[in-house]
């Protein structure tokens, strides 16, 4: 074919330089990736990753680092608790995992779309938006959109500091993005869902959700599971290698994250006191008491 008769590439179709080798080096990296991506050992890594955030998030991230919000759940049919992950919290993470978060770019201009100048009514509405670039030891790099209007109810009549609070407040919000889409599966943060506006108030809870609010909560073994062939069985019930694959595809599923939370305080409880029978053994003289987890009469204790 000459080059008077070759047929010419559609508008959004790429194009290469000229020779193959950019085009040869494209397939070249595709064949590395589907390696690594079928390698069981890249699959236990991000295996391990999962479950050294699920550690940290237990380790590290205390009552005040979380807002807990009561909610009605449809699948579950019944009020639960939400919580969402404060800043404190998204830092303290970032801090563990070594992950460094940059602003790229910011903006505050007014909600009709003027841009914003300090001798203008301070009145007037204004929207923050900040582009901010998460970036992990293991190469990736994430870059989130964070927003904030002063039409938001949290502001009030107050104006006075809008200008700081409001770029502040975007700001939060994609570095807490950023952090989460590394390390957490874009889980939401806390200063993501509080920004309710102006003139617009939550609608009263009836009294069903007040005196589930007001109940202590009860202990994980307690509580009941939500899916599968053992969906309403209470999770003390289980067996650990049930509980163990529940929250395995939680997590790789990205569902129940309370319920994930719920059996590694299970698994906890169980650890702990298969700890204290092994050490009752020990000082009993080696031997683990009849019918305990640890060993049948006359066994010996493990250690």
């Amino acid at each position: 074919m000459t080059a008077a008769t070759a047929p010419t590439l559609p508008g959004h179709a790429p194009e290469f330089p000229a020779g193959p080798s950019q085009a040869m080096r494209e397939i070249f990296a595709v064949d590395d990736l589907l390696k690594n991506v079928f390698s069981d050992h890249e699959l236990e890594n991000q295996k391990k990753l999962a479950a050294a955030y699920d550690r940290a998030v237990r380790e590290l991230v205390g009552p005040n680092d979380v807002m807990v919000e009561t909610v009605y759940d449809k699948k579950q049919g019944a009020y639960v608790d939400r919580e969402y992950k404060l800043k404190s919290a998204w830092k303290k993470l970032a801090k563990h995992f070594r992950i460094d978060v940059v602003e790229v770019s910011h903006r505050v201009f007014f909600i009709d779309g003027d841009e914003f100048d300090m001798r203008d009514d301070p009145r007037r509405e204004l929207v923050a938006e900040v582009k901010m670039r998460g970036i992990a030891p293991w190469g990736q790099v994430v870059e989130t959109l964070g927003a904030c209007t002063t039409y938001e109810k949290r502001f009030g009549k107050d104006m006075s500091k809008a200008w700081h609070d409001c770029l502040a407040t975007a700001q939060t919000r994609a570095s807490n993005r950023a952090i989460s889409d590394l390390i957490a599966a874009g889980e939401v943060s806390a200063e993501e869902i509080t920004g309710e506006t102006k003139g617009e108030e939550k609608e009263s809870a009836p009294a069903a959700r007040r005196e589930a609010a007001s109940k202590k909560e009860k202990p994980a073994r307690e509580k009941r599971m939500p899916m599968g062939h053992s969906k309403g069985k209470l999770l003390g019930e289980l067996d650990t290698k049930d509980l163990e694959s529940a929250a395995k595809w939680c997590r790789e599923n990205n569902k129940f994250p309370d319920l994930v939370s719920a059996i590694a305080d299970v698994l906890a409880e169980r650890q702990k006191d298969q700890g204290k029978l092994e050490l009752d053994a020990k000082q009993a003289g080696g031997v683990a008491p009849p019918d305990s987890p640890v060993g049948k009469k006359g066994d010996p204790a493990p250690t």
